[in-house]
């Protein structure tokens, strides 16, 4: 197996390891979620407040803000209510982030002709003071969902207290208890508070190594004919060299895998737990009418799959979740400060990548990665087949009961 996790990838370990264990979804009640069709029902809301300054506080928020992606109605997405609270450099740091992508859409909406169709973001983000009566009155506004607080200063001593505070003034107000968790270790839990930050390494590494799997899988798109040692030789090599977006990138396309599951109506557990392992019941369901087509070629311990465009327009459960897929990949891209690029540029050999001036050509709904592979294959005279970028969205949930069986783990019914 292929253990090497030197992604570059500059996430936060603590972060990591709060979402993969704590995804906002796991929250929600059950019946919170059409699995049907892997979306949120219309009604449900979404409010946390991450309170504290530091490395935790702005990794945790960067995390939550790209794993917390739910469809919800025909093409939208839910917005989850961010409330960042003590934290001094937050709004300075969002405005050259995400907030890049709100004044592109302020200024850019006469020149929409200019562009591929621009994507939803799923968030709403505002700043404040994080005193228990302001932090009660914000997480009021989440009245069938999730209402979450989540005390992240590095000063953990600092958590404790503050949460602590903010439960005994709840209890006195009254109402119902949001969800309180604060960055501590040592501790698990202490009334109504959770703690956390214990084991962070282990865990986010461990989503390294399934983002490793998961780079081996679009590697070997490009790789047909290679042995494994060559695959694992070339994954070493192009994961050394990531930049820190790619490398982030492909690490919070791991994580997300157990949001997905919980879309569905199951969710991703060790080996050693005691419910009944139900992947292949998943995979049954998430092919349904949509089957996987598969090659003839084996590599990297499982069958390379075929993907063909006329394939992407299905009404089914697989294009649902390519679709919340990709919807995840921009709102990763978006929060890092990445814009969308004109017609003009993807109409170009660059294809409308530009790392440096942090502009893509995929940054648009799903329906316009389809334009955008008929420009790319007008421009370079190549078959929209061999320029299609679709197919990539597709992959960590077509290989999903593969990746979790390599972390480790398996896929059971939602408690």
């Amino acid at each position: 197996m292929f253990v090497k996790t030197n992604f570059n990838d500059n996430l936060n370990d603590v972060a990591v390891a709060f979402v993969a264990r704590h995804p906002l979804l796991s929250f929600a009640e059950k019946d919170c979620v059409d699995a049907e069709r892997a979306v949120v029902r219309e009604g449900v809301s979404f409010a946390v407040a991450v309170v504290g300054e530091g490395e935790t506080a702005d990794g945790l928020l960067a995390v939550l803000m790209t794993d917390s992606v739910f469809p919800c109605g025909r093409d939208g997405l839910a917005k989850v209510s961010y409330f960042v609270a003590d934290n001094p450099y937050a709004e300075s740091d969002y405005r050259n982030g995400a907030g890049k992508y709100d004044e592109f859409l302020a200024d850019g909406s006469d020149r929409a002709e200019d562009y591929l169709p621009f994507p939803p973001v799923p968030w709403n983000v505002t700043f404040g003071s994080g005193d228990a009566q302001t932090l009660c009155d914000f997480l009021g506004c989440a009245e069938r969902g999730v209402s979450a607080v989540i005390f992240c200063d590095d000063d953990e001593e600092k958590n404790d207290a503050a949460a602590a505070r903010f439960v005994a003034y709840r209890k006195e107000r009254g109402g119902e208890m949001p969800t309180v968790f604060a960055y501590k270790r040592g501790e698990a839990e202490r009334g109504a508070v959770s703690f956390f930050g214990d084991d962070s390494e282990e865990t986010a590494n461990a989503v390294r190594l399934l983002a490793a799997e998961r780079h081996k899988t679009y590697l070997a798109e490009w790789m047909s004919g290679c042995t494994e040692a060559e695959l694992n030789a070339a994954a070493e090599k192009d994961i050394a060299a990531m930049s820190s977006v790619i490398a982030g990138s492909n690490v919070l396309a791991a994580l997300n895998l157990r949001t997905k599951a919980l879309l569905a109506g199951f969710d991703i557990a060790p080996e050693d737990d005691v419910r009944p392992d139900e992947g292949a019941a998943f995979m049954e369901i998430y092919r349904q009418g949509d089957a996987i087509v598969y090659g003839d070629d084996k590599i990297n311990g499982k069958p390379v799959i075929v993907y063909r465009n006329a394939d992407f327009e299905r009404n089914s459960l697989r294009v649902a979740f390519a679709r919340q897929e990709h919807a995840r990949w921009n709102a990763y891209m978006i929060s890092r400060g990445f814009l969308p690029s004109s017609l003009a540029d993807i109409a170009s050999d660059t294809k409308g990548k530009d790392m440096a001036g942090r502009r893509h050509g995929n940054i648009t709904t799903f329906d316009g990665l389809k334009t955008f592979r008929r420009i790319v294959a007008e421009h370079f005279g190549k078959s929209e087949e061999s320029t299609d970028v679709i197919r990539y969205d597709f992959q960590i949930m077509d290989d999903a009961e593969w990746f979790v069986r390599r972390a480790g783990c398996k896929i059971v019914r939602r408690q």
